[in-house]
């Protein structure tokens, strides 16, 4: 019974976005016809747009019907195709470590942390703590992966590379991840946001191929 319940969400997911992202596309008459890269770019970046402002208002919305679907460790692409257009999306909890608190005066959070690393054979947990600091804080996974490398090379150490998908900047809330790629004529687009529980967007980041 729990699994036709899980299946039944996730088919809502994928119908009430189909015909959500369909009825945008279709606002737009010679979509399809223009061929110009440019253009394609900003249909790739409406139709991401839209997308994610949907999940953002079902997260506000059904918050719990999500966590639902998270649980069931439905985690792989939800493929959605629109004539020419491919795409797919996931969504995740943000289960990361934040590596800021590295700085912070809180004893609870600095042994957290320092827990952490233990338990992933990280040490010289003094030398990330430096880095950090030279860049005040981290804002962004550039920061985060320049950290990391950096790290790394000073160390002579790369385990710490084992728990680098653990390892975050933001923290101290209910948040998700949220992934998108999009397939468009000859345009491929990947798309990456952080959500809090309302649907706000707490990061993003966006790369074409």
């Amino acid at each position: 019974m729990k699994k036709s319940i899980i299946l039944l969400i996730s088919l809502f997911f994928i119908a009430a976005f189909s015909a959500l992202i369909l009825k945008n596309l279709d606002d737009t008459n010679s979509y399809l016809d223009e061929q110009n890269s440019r253009f394609n770019k900003v249909q790739t970046l409406v139709l991401i747009k839209d997308l994610q402002e949907q999940i953002s208002e079902i997260l506000k919305n059904y918050g719990e019907k999500v966590d639902l679907m998270i649980d069931s460790d439905l985690v792989e692409y939800f493929p959605l195709k629109i004539q020419n257009i491919n795409l797919f999306f996931k969504i995740l909890p943000y289960e990361k470590i934040d590596i800021n608190k590295l700085l912070s005066k809180d004893v609870n959070d600095l042994k957290e942390l320092k827990l952490f690393f233990e338990e992933n054979d990280i040490y010289n947990i003094e030398t990330l703590q430096d880095l950090i600091k030279q860049k005040e804080k981290i804002i962004s996974n550039k920061q985060l992966d320049d950290i990391i490398d950096t790290f790394t090379k000073e160390t002579y150490d790369k385990r710490i590379l084992n728990s680098k998908d653990k390892i975050g900047f933001l923290s101290d809330e209910k948040l998700y991840e949220l992934f998108i790629k999009v397939n468009f004529i000859k345009e491929f687009v990947k798309a990456y946001y952080v959500l809090n529980k309302q649907g706000e967007i707490k990061y993003f980041e966006l790369s074409f191929k």
